[in-house]
């Protein structure tokens, strides 16, 4: 039975003209949930990788995207549709338990690490990715995009790794220097994709 949700989806397919090669695909996880970690070089990355996991694995993903989003209607309300989970500038931890529950009914929830989009070559990284892989106990799964410069369009190859499996500091959860230490050895993994 086709649903709205995946009748809405399908209309977004023409974006994958945005994609050109896919790699390690065989690394997304089956009947699990795990937290998909990228990079964020562009405004499109959300959707293209919703589109990459719906159409290649059968998976929605659930994005945590920035409060500011919400500010204009129409974007509110298609975030709204797509199960996005809003980080609140006055409560993260409120948006940290959300992507938890999506985890805990063995959902996917995706991330960018970064935070915002950025080209920087050492940008801050925000901790969540780890205080939310590890609450959770879930995997995480490093996906790099690359930005390959066209003359009339964006291109992004798409690079999958291994999942990055957590459970000896699971013991050490709540631990903020934990949570630093494998949010930057998460994203060195993401930024060493290729």
């Amino acid at each position: 039975m086709v649903t709205l949700r995946s009748f809405i989806t399908k209309l977004h397919f023409p974006l994958f003209s945005c994609i050109g090669i896919i790699k390690g695909l065989h690394n997304i996880p089956k009947n699990i949930p795990f937290l998909l970690a990228s990079n964020h070089p562009s405004r499109l990355d959300p959707c293209l990788l919703y589109l990459l996991l719906y159409k290649y694995a059968n998976i929605e993903i659930h994005f945590l995207t920035t409060e500011e989003l919400y500010h204009k209607l129409l974007l509110k309300k298609y975030l709204e549709f797509f199960n996005a989970i809003k980080i609140e500038e006055s409560d993260r931890a409120k948006s940290v338990e959300q992507a938890i529950k999506v985890l805990h009914k063995c959902g996917v929830v995706g991330i960018f690490p970064e935070g915002q989009r950025s080209n920087l070559n050492n940008p801050r990284i925000k901790t969540g990715v780890a205080r939310i892989a590890l609450q959770a106990e879930v995997p995480i799964v490093p996906v790099r995009l690359l930005d390959k410069k066209s003359i009339f369009f964006k291109r992004f190859d798409v690079v999958i790794g291994k999942p990055l499996r957590l459970n000896k500091y699971y013991m050490k959860k709540k631990d903020p220097k934990v949570w630093r230490s494998i949010a930057e050895k998460s994203y060195k993994v993401i930024m060493s994709l290729s």
